[in-house]
């Protein structure tokens, strides 16, 4: 099964523009169970109250009556179980959290590993979340250099308002056709995506967002950002900019850095109105343009202005000097009560004392997309 992937992956990087027209064929129950012994198997219970122990001591059985349904083209998405969970340290209220059923969280799965094998090829360098052998602390690696070795000095960042709650279905389905034009698999999809939610026996229809809590929505809101930001600022942005310009991308959450000022307000415009255009919303509070590079922090000085700082992944980046007095990121709060610096020369992973977030640096990021991480692992 895996080779076939292998085959399929190789296919989409050797040809951009190949659309799949026959992917159906490879949920069969070997593939099936092959992706359950991939997944998180300590998930809760969905609307049918089913576990992942129940449903694996008859697996072989269960596999296979999923196949002959899908088949006959009899498969039905059943609702998310939608329970409220704590917003994470530090934040007060609580955020739903959508719980599909197990055999749902399997097929989800299955199908999220095809897309993965397919869409891995037009993924840019710049996109880090949820993908095979990406991860936050990449990120932050990438980060790092492009603020300490490029010729950057203004930074972008932005927080888009409910992304995984305002997806566009329709956009979506055009964007997964760009690569997919299997039409099974892209029912599959137009079924999770309609499936709704259930709150107290009542069955809720959603028009927008990706599939609650399912597995398949990491590789779905990857694949939207692909086309609403990536490309469109590799293709379009980047070649108006005067100056360099480099976006790093963790699944929502990005900075963009800067040579020139004029540059990030430029963009700053033409996101507003590029996120219009796809049901997107840049929260206002937390969207700014900001003085940030190796060069700020002694032209601040000359004015006796004091460096900015930003959050992200769950670390907050400061512009500072280490003790020979060079340019190092610092990461204050915790680390910076135990001295840890982020020099020019190490790499973030050398901070493994420091804490953000209550969470030490070697758990921040995950912690920060704890859930989302489980989606992508059918937890």
């Amino acid at each position: 099964m895996s080779t076939q992937r292998d085959q399929i992956a190789a296919k989409a990087k050797s040809n951009p523009k190949l659309r799949f027209t026959s992917l159906a064929h490879l949920l069969t129950p070997e593939f099936l169970t092959e992706t359950w012994k991939q997944m998180n198997r300590r998930g809760a219970s969905g609307i049918d109250g089913e576990t992942t122990k129940e449903f694996e001591q008859g697996l072989d059985t269960r596999v296979q009556e999923l196949c002959e349904r899908l088949k006959r083209g009899a498969y039905r998405a059943p609702p998310v179980r939608r329970v409220e969970i704590p917003k994470g340290p530090g934040k007060a209220g609580t955020r739903p959290l959508g719980i599909p059923t197990v055999e749902d969280r399997l097929l989800q799965r299955a199908v999220a590993r095809i897309l993965e094998a397919v869409f891995e090829a037009d993924f840019l360098e710049c996109s880090y979340g949820f993908r095979p052998g990406c991860n936050p602390h990449g990120a932050l690696r990438a980060l790092r250099g492009i603020i300490v070795t490029k010729k950057v000095g203004h930074l972008f960042e932005a927080d888009i308002r409910g992304y995984f709650n305002h997806i566009q279905h329709e956009w979506l389905q055009k964007m997964v056709a760009h690569r997919i034009a299997d039409p099974f698999i892209l029912r599959l999809i137009g079924k999770w995506l309609n499936a709704g939610f259930m709150v107290g026996g009542v069955v809720t229809r959603t028009e927008e967002g990706s599939p609650q809590g399912g597995p398949i929505s990491p590789i779905l809101s990857n694949i939207y950002l692909h086309y609403v930001l990536d490309l469109w600022f590799e293709k379009k942005i980047k070649p108006r900019c005067q100056g360099e310009a480099y976006l790093t991308r963790f699944a929502d959450d990005f900075v963009v850095n800067f040579q020139y000022r004029r540059d990030a307000e430029e963009f700053q415009k033409n996101l507003t109105d590029r996120c219009g255009k796809f049901g997107l919303e840049l929260a206002e509070e937390k969207t700014r343009v900001m003085r940030f590079g190796r060069f700020v922090r002694a032209d601040l000085e000359k004015t006796g202005e004091k460096p900015d700082m930003f959050d992200f992944l769950g670390f907050k980046h400061v512009c500072g000097t280490d003790r020979g007095g060079k340019f190092a990121l610092r990461n204050p709060g915790r680390a910076r009560q135990a001295g840890a610096m982020v020099p020019a020369a190490t790499s973030v992973d050398g901070l493994e004392t420091a804490e953000a977030r209550n969470y030490p640096i070697s758990r921040a990021p995950q912690a920060r997309h704890r859930c989302a991480g489980r989606r992508a692992n059918g937890g």
